[in-house]
């Protein structure tokens, strides 16, 4: 089965998301081939979005 999983950055999270990204990653190599595509969702100047934009 296929889905979609959407996620924001809150305010000041880029500090926290930098520090558990190597953990971050090494889980999606884990998976292999169970992941299809994936990436951030960004702003026009490159950062995560925030639900409120």
């Amino acid at each position: 089965m296929q889905f979609i999983v959407k996620a924001y950055d809150g305010e000041g999270m880029l500090d926290k998301r930098m520090a558990v990204r190597p953990r971050h990653l090494e889980g999606m190599k884990a998976m292999g081939r169970q992941v299809i595509c994936a990436g951030g969702l960004l702003d026009d100047e490159g950062r995560m979005k925030d639900p409120r934009w």
